[in-house]
């Protein structure tokens, strides 16, 4: 146990300059992403008061909102660079560095399914939702899916997929462009569920002349 606690602070002390080195390296670039995560988190919450209103189930939503605004701190702090530092240097302390590649692809496979079986679930699209929201409360569910899957291809960092993710098209890296995409994703849906709790008004009661 204290060799354990060793390694580990040996391990957050070499990755702390690695990780100070990446929020200084910030561009307004990384402020634009994060303000897009604001952004879709901030329509994710007015799905909330919607639901609400219209008395739905809105625990996809708030789970939307909270889990966007943590990535979106995530990429102005660049927790996931310390993180991934951290767990790197373990494993070469701790001798298991050179077995770590096949850990990390299993870790990534057992993500992909889980992402897979959740998008599937009726967890997401269950008939708690409207039916007519269906579609776009799917939208929502798969972007956000991509999103945490994103982030944790990038925590876990093999080398494949971070060759891939770092392949740039137009000087802008293959993974951010999935990103920017999986973001449009979710706020196109979230800001199409917001014109249903107004395209359906309650019918008058029977027996009551509407017309004034």
């Amino acid at each position: 146990m204290d060799s354990f606690v060793h390694s580990l602070y040996q391990a957050i002390e070499h990755a702390s300059p690695i990780w100070q080195q990446a929020i200084h390296r910030l561009s307004w670039s990384h402020g634009l992403v994060a303000s897009a995560y604001g952004a879709a988190a901030w329509l994710c919450f007015l799905n909330v008061q919607a639901e609400k209103e219209a008395q739905g189930s809105c625990a996809l939503c708030w789970a939307a909102t909270v889990l966007l605004c943590l990535l979106g701190a995530n990429v102005v702090l660049q927790a996931d660079v310390f993180v991934t530092q951290t767990l790197r240097t373990m494993a070469r302390l701790q001798d298991w560095y050179g077995q770590r590649r096949v850990l990390q692809y299993v870790v990534i496979g057992l993500m992909a399914l889980a992402a897979l079986l959740a998008l599937n679930s009726r967890i997401w699209l269950s008939q708690r939702f409207r039916p007519n929201a269906q579609t776009h409360t799917g939208a929502v569910s798969a972007g956000l899916l991509a999103l945490l899957m994103l982030f944790a291809v990038r925590l876990v960092s093999a080398h494949g997929t971070d060759a891939v993710l770092d392949v740039r098209l137009l000087g802008v890296s293959i993974g951010r462009l999935f990103e920017l995409a999986c973001l449009a994703c979710v706020m196109w849906g979230a800001l199409c569920s917001l014109r249903w709790p107004f395209a359906n008004p309650k019918p008058y009661p029977q027996g009551i002349d509407h017309h004034v």
